[in-house]
């Protein structure tokens, strides 16, 4: 082998080239990243469709430590309240002739937006909002 001409040194650049390119996009895609936070989805959670929730119906969902009662009315407006009793600790129930929700652990009543109605602890069940985008229903986490 002789002394290298004009293309032999662009070969060999664009060989260099490469693999440092290469070493980039592997050193890009291989080291970890924050996790990307999207502000209106972020701290949510998904219900599911208007289709699946007939009207008048209850539904109680775990959110880690947390239980929400999601309630689709008979006016077709979704709720969603504390999914137990703060009274008791007992799960809610919903009451599909009164409109009402009832803990059945003791004589504890509140409206569908979770005030009380009757019983012997006055505190209101923590209301969470709902979001409906595209016939899906989402439960946010700030009341």
């Amino acid at each position: 082998m002789g002394e290298w001409d004009f293309w032999d040194w662009c070969l060999a650049g664009l060989g260099a080239f490469s693999v440092a390119m290469g070493l980039f996009i592997f050193l890009l895609y291989a080291t970890p990243h924050e996790p990307l936070v999207i502000p209106d989805v972020q701290s949510s959670l998904r219900v599911g469709s208007l289709e699946d929730f007939p009207i008048n119906t209850d539904r109680l969902e775990r959110w880690g430590a947390r239980w929400i009662l999601v309630i689709r009315m008979p006016s077709g407006e979704v709720t969603a309240v504390e999914g137990r009793s703060p009274a008791d600790g007992c799960e809610l129930m919903w009451d599909h002739d009164l409109n009402r929700i009832h803990s059945p652990c003791s004589y504890q009543i509140y409206n569908p937006y979770g005030f009380v109605v009757a019983g012997l602890d006055s505190r209101d069940l923590r209301r969470y909002p709902v979001l409906i985008r595209d016939g899906i229903i989402s439960i946010g986490s700030e009341s």
